[in-house]
C-alpha cells in the first residue's frame, strides 16, 4: 500500500469497546482504491483497554487516545483539527465503506462540492426496528447524483476549511449533522448526493439502551438547534407543546416525499407505521426537552451507546 505525506482526504472513525465491528469498518477503508490520497484517523475512547485494531499500525493510520472524552461533537471536531487532508470524511464504526467509496469522494470534491454523501443501505434490513430507522435516517436521501439540502447523518464528507470556518460552533454542528448541512448551504456552498459514495450501515434493531440513546441524541439536537438559531423562550416552549403532533407531521412528510420521489418506500412506511410513530414520538420528546432543559450528560450517554453497545442480534460484528 502506498501512502502520502500530503493526504487529500482524512477518513475519521470513532471507536470504543466494539472492536470487531471497528476492525471491519477500518478494513473496508483500507481496501479502497485511491488510498494513496488518504490518511485514516481513529479516535479511540477505549484506548489501552484492548489490543490495537488489525491494520491500525499502518503508516497511513493515526490512532488518538481519547479515553478521557465524553462529548460526541467535541470528538469529531478534534478529528477535524487533527486532520491533514483538505477533505474530512466521517465513517461510523458500525458502517462499511463499499468499493469505490473513496474514489468517488476524491472525484466529487475535485469538482468543487463542499460536502458529499451517498444513500446508506441497511446491513440488517427487515430485523426489529432496522427498517424504521432506515426510513427516518435515510428516507429523505436521494439516490440520484444531484445537489441536495442534507447529507447522511454521521457519515458525510466535508471540505475541512469550511468546517473550521464555524469556529466554536463546530462541536455543536458535528454533534447534530442535521444542522450542519443547512449551515454550509447558508454560506453559499453546494452539497452533493452521489450513489457511488456507498456505505452499508448497521441499524439499531432493538432494546431500551438504543432507544434511550436515540432520545439523548434528540435532546442534543433540540438544544443545539435552539441555540444556533437563537430561539426565544416562547419558540422553545412552542416546540415542547407540539410534541404530540410531531410524529404525525413527520409521518405525512415522509409519505408525501416517497410518493414524489420513491414510491417503493411507501410500502415499508405503511408496514412500519406503528414503529415509525413510536420512534418519532421518542425523537419529538427529546427535541422538546432539549429546547427547554439542560442536556446534562446527554452527549456522554449517546457516545457510550454509539461506540460501546451492540445494536444488532443477528449481525453484531457487521456480518450481513
Amino acid at each position: 500500500m502506498s501512502t502520502t505525506n500530503n493526504p487529500y482526504i482524512s477518513v475519521v472513525i470513532l471507536i470504543g469497546a466494539q472492536r470487531k465491528r471497528a476492525e471491519k469498518a477500518l478494513a473496508s477503508v483500507l481496501q479502497q482504491d485511491s488510498l494513496d490520497q488518504a490518511e485514516i484517523i481513529i479516535l479511540d475512547i477505549a484506548y489501552g483497554k484492548y489490543p490495537p485494531l488489525a491494520g491500525s499500525g499502518l503508516s497511513s493510520v493515526k490512532v488518538l487516545d481519547c479515553s478521557s472524552s465524553s462529548s460526541y461533537g467535541s470528538l469529531r471536531a478534534q478529528a477535524v483539527h487533527n486532520a491533514r487532508g483538505q477533505v474530512v470524511a466521517f465513517l461510523e464504526e458500525h458502517a462499511l465503506a463499499q468499493p469505490g467509496w473513496l474514489k468517488a469522494l476524491v472525484r466529487d470534491f475535485h469538482k468543487g462540492y463542499a460536502g458529499v454523501g451517498g444513500s446508506p443501505e441497511a446491513l440488517n434490513p427487515g430485523v426489529g426496528l432496522s427498517d424504521v430507522f432506515s426510513l427516518i435516517n435515510f428516507g429523505f436521501l436521494l439516490t440520484s447524483s444531484t445537489p441536495v439540502n442534507q447529507l447522511p447523518v454521521h457519515n458525510g464528507a466535508y471540505r475541512r476549511d469550511i468546517l473550521l470556518s464555524f469556529g466554536n460552533q463546530l462541536p455543536m454542528l458535528l454533534a447534530s449533522d442535521l444542522l450542519l448541512s443547512p449551515k454550509i448551504i447558508e454560506k453559499g456552498f453546494t452539497l452533493l448526493a452521489d450513489p457511488e459514495v456507498k456505505i452499508l450501515h448497521l441499524n439499531m434493531e432493538y432494546g431500551s439502551h438504543g432507544l434511550l440513546a436515540y432520545y439523548n441524541w434528540n435532546i442534543i439536537f433540540g438544544r443545539n438547534r435552539a441555540q444556533l438559531n437563537h430561539w426565544s423562550l416562547s419558540r422553545r416552549i412552542f416546540q415542547f407543546l407540539i410534541i404530540p403532533l410531531v410524529p404525525c407531521i413527520r409521518y405525512f412528510k415522509h409519505l408525501i416525499h416517497f410518493i414524489k420521489y420513491d414510491r417503493k418506500k411507501n410500502r415499508s412506511l405503511l408496514l412500519n407505521t406503528g414503529g415509525f410513530l413510536i420512534v418519532q414520538s421518542i425523537a419529538a420528546t427529546g427535541i422538546g426537552v432539549g429546547c427547554l432543559f439542560a442536556a446534562k450528560n446527554a452527549e456522554a450517554k449517546f457516545l457510550d451507546y454509539e461506540l460501546n453497545h451492540e445494536r444488532s442480534r443477528i449481525s453484531p460484528t457487521l456480518n450481513p
